[in-house]
């Protein structure tokens, strides 16, 4: 294991791999530790969306510069990544729905985005076979989807070959500081590694590894969930977003299963859902019928991991390598219900394969991107709220920009870990 390097990424999914990519390429000397392996976590367990519509207006110009990236991803990277633009089509159930989304549609085409308002009619052309009863829809035909996991390591692969180290298997217990600067870290091991920069991309597990050099990331952690059927070759069809249910085709003919805007969400509850509660105390009192909430596991491990001499208290990130994120069925049976109903024509498919994923939520719903406040060179590259999938490829360059040059090539003001404190409270926006 090497004693020192330039910069150290924490955290092996797709935003980490692409700022060591990025970084590898330009000739820094970086090295990323991941606890598990690449792509285990949210990476590995999204549905793959790339889209630019259904985002907040701080996001919208990230997206864009986003999607110019992947048209040429799989070449650069030297591996498939089975991008396709297959089109992104939200449902409206009523005529207020729609009535937002053709304020959406005005505001984002303004910022440069392609979308449109579509009738029913329309959308059951788009998506043959579509039943139910929507009012319309907002639909973008250049967005699309593409295999996380296939990407995730495609990035980790070319960064190695640009001379990137990865350690997988290798859970950074601790960031030290020194003086208001970053130090290097200590692993699961008790090795330290200087270095001067460290990026903290480590996903939800990045506000609980900030606070061991005193920065706090307020964030909740949601449960959400996918399935998949068997393969179905002849269905092609865009993204597919309901307020019940989101559904898109993979490459291997597979239909996958996510869940919709309004549907329920899974919080287990642990110290920081009290800690940092005033952040999210309006979202919760706007959208708590939405929340199912659990005490359990996830809070009796936190409560461990303040106890000296316990696993959870001496490597606790090495502790949650392989801890699978419970399956709520009922959530998974109202999707496939939904899914059935919009689609009658598929019923009888099997479902092949049903998994449990793990969301970083922020007060927001917007990442937290830059440096943090009071530690110099700790750089933040976390809290993309379930839609940082399709903003790996330009976290990364933008990530690497700052590492490098100081600052990015696109404004990043939006996404500062400083406006919770001065703004004081946060709203959980719709989730889309």
């Amino acid at each position: 294991m090497e004693k020192r390097t330039e910069v150290i990424v924490i955290g092996g999914g797709i935003s980490g791999c692409a700022v060591a990519y990025y970084l590898a390429k330009r000739g820094a000397q970086v090295i990323l530790l991941e606890k598990g392996q690449i792509a285990d976590e949210a990476s590995g367990r999204t549905w793959g969306a790339v889209r630019r519509q259904g985002r907040q207006a701080a996001e919208v110009p990230l997206a864009i510069e986003s999607l110019k990236l992947w048209d040429n991803l799989s070449e650069e990277l030297g591996s498939e990544t089975h991008f396709i633009r297959g089109g992104n089509l939200l449902l409206a159930v009523t005529d207020k729905e729609l009535v937002e989304f053709e304020e959406t549609v005005k505001i984002t085409k303004e910022l440069g985005l392609e979308s449109d308002i579509v009738t029913w009619e329309k959308a059951q052309e788009i998506v043959p076979g579509l039943s139910g009863r929507f009012m319309g829809g907002m639909y973008s035909p250049s967005d699309g989807y593409a295999h996380p996991v296939k990407t995730t390591t495609a990035f980790a692969r070319a960064a190695q070959e640009n001379g990137a180290k990865i350690h997988t298997r290798c859970a950074v217990e601790k960031i030290e500081a020194s003086n208001g600067r970053v130090t290097g870290v200590v692993t699961e091991a008790g090795h330290r590694i200087e270095a001067d920069v460290i990026v903290n991309a480590a996903g939800v597990w990045a506000p609980r590894l900030a606070g061991t050099c005193g920065v706090r990331i307020p964030l909740r952690v949601i449960r959400t969930h996918v399935t998949i059927t068997e393969p179905q070759p002849d269905y092609q069809a865009p993204l597919v977003w309901t307020p019940r249910v989101a559904f898109r085709p993979t490459v291997d003919g597979n239909i996958l299963l996510g869940a919709g805007a309004a549907a329920r969400f899974d919080h287990d509850i642990d110290l920081n859902s009290l800690r940092d509660l005033r952040y999210f105390w309006q979202g919760f009192k706007q959208f708590r019928k939405k929340m199912q909430l659990h005490i359990g596991t996830k809070l009796l491990n936190d409560i461990l991991s303040h106890v000296p001499g316990t696993t959870q208290n001496q490597r606790y990130f090495a502790s949650t390598v392989g801890v699978e994120p419970e399956v709520n069925w009922d959530t998974i049976r109202q999707m496939r219900e939904a899914f059935f109903e919009y689609m009658p024509q598929m019923r009888g498919l099997r479902f092949v394969k049903t998994w449990a994923g793990l969301i970083d939520l922020t007060p927001d719903i917007l990442p937290v991107l830059g440096e943090a406040p009071g530690v110099k060179g700790l750089i933040l590259a976390t809290g993309f709220s379930g839609h940082g999938f399709a903003l790996g490829p330009i976290t990364g360059r933008l990530i690497s920009e700052i590492v490098l040059d100081g600052k990015p090539s696109l404004p990043l003001d939006d996404f500062r870990l400083a406006r919770f404190k001065e703004k004081g409270v946060g709203a959980i926006r719709r989730l889309q």
